[in-house]
């Protein structure tokens, strides 16, 4: 008995937070792989948008101990700015109670969620350590840029995707733990996807037509008129493109709740799947035969050169983001995308892209990263 005491109280005590879709799904080998291991105690905050029927109640696809799983539940009813610092706000309450009750040897941060400063701050003030996945990136078009480089300076370790990142944190003046362990989310994709005929049943669409998969968020760098007038551009491009469009959900961002609306009511729904959240399985399913990514999600940058795949990278929302040589980044013009796309879907290109490698793919990702969590938590000191 004493010595399964001894062994629990040598167990080190680690948080990871999830504030939405993308976060989760990222980091889902990783978390399978820390829960096994005897050497950890882990708990997982599921804040955010995981928690709102209006993005789909991802929660629901949650696959983990139940018994060590604490929610933050958020309405997220309203997407103005003041909507956003309440939501900031509410995460700041949340983890500081969290904090307050338990005590932990790390907390594992993904990204540049508005929801994850927050978090970080808190984790800041309780001299918890914060091991940071996905820091160095840039994106100009979006407040996200602004985040990411505060929970970076904020931490205590970095783990990023490319040697690129390794280099955008030193020239930010952050030099010492960052370590180079690939793109987490590519871990997903190697696992077994549905097969044409299950998506066929499940989505009861045609897998014989050719489709592409948008997705589109707000740039939260500039107003919300042209915010909406990008995205009528967009609409406009797709309501005279023939291919099936699946359409998921933006993010909980700064107007979101008008873009959906505007979405509903623009888009020629006929040859449309509308969804608010595919679900990781789901979604890497869909990329492996689809024709097309069109939109402004980073995993059109991150994810979609591991299936030769081409994407319309349209705006500023990604731009300054690592990128590879299937990407086309397009302005916001219903003609310009429309000359992009001919180039996405010619030969030419599609044979090029075939080529290419993704410099984001690394392996073992998870099982790399937990040895570094391993050996840092050994050298710190109880």
């Amino acid at each position: 008995m004493n010595k399964l005491k001894k062994n629990i109280s040598n167990k080190k005590k680690i948080i990871i937070f999830s504030v939405g879709r993308s976060d989760i799904g990222i980091l889902t080998n990783l978390i399978k792989k820390i829960e096994k291991d005897p050497k950890f105690d882990l708990d997982l905050a599921i804040c955010g948008a995981n928690n709102t029927s209006k993005f789909g109640l991802f929660k629901n696809e949650l696959k983990f101990n139940s018994k060590k799983i604490f929610y933050l539940r958020s309405k997220y009813s309203g997407s103005q700015n003041k909507d956003i610092i309440n939501y900031f706000s509410n995460h700041l309450y949340f983890s500081n109670k969290l904090f307050d009750k338990k005590k932990y040897d790390a907390a594992i941060i993904m990204g540049d969620r508005y929801e994850m400063l927050s978090i970080s701050v808190v984790c800041l003030n309780y001299q918890i350590p914060i091991m940071h996945f996905c820091g160095g990136s840039i994106t100009r078009g979006s407040i996200d840029n602004t985040n990411r480089y505060c929970i970076s300076l904020m931490s205590t370790s970095h783990f990023v995707e490319t040697k690129f990142h390794k280099q955008n944190l030193i020239r930010h003046g952050i030099s010492k733990n960052i370590f180079v362990v690939g793109a987490p989310a590519l871990e997903n994709f190697q696992k077994k996807l549905l097969s044409k005929k299950q998506i066929e049943q499940k989505f009861k669409i045609k897998m014989n037509n050719k489709f592409m998969i948008c997705t589109f968020h707000p740039e939260t760098t500039i107003s919300a008129d042209e915010n909406i007038n990008n995205l009528l551009e967009l609409i406009n491009f797709l309501n005279n493109c023939n291919y099936f469009k699946i359409f998921t959900y933006p993010n909980a961002d700064q107007g979101f709740t008008l873009f959906i609306d505007l979405i509903k009511k623009k888009l020629d729904l006929k040859n449309v799947l509308l969804i608010k959240n595919l679900g990781k399985k789901n979604y890497y399913s869909l990329l492996k035969y689809s024709n097309l990514v069109i939109g402004n999600s980073s995993s059109g940058i991150i994810e979609c050169a591991s299936f030769k795949l081409p994407v319309i990278n349209l705006g500023n929302r990604q731009k300054g983001r690592y990128f590879m040589k299937n990407v086309i980044h397009c302005e916001f013009d219903k003609n310009k995308i429309a000359k992009a796309f001919k180039l996405s879907q010619s030969m030419g290109f599609l044979k090029k892209i075939k080529k290419i490698k993704n410099d984001y793919e690394m392996n073992n990702t998870s099982s790399n990263s937990i040895k570094i969590i391993h050996k840092l938590l050994s050298n710190k000191k109880n």
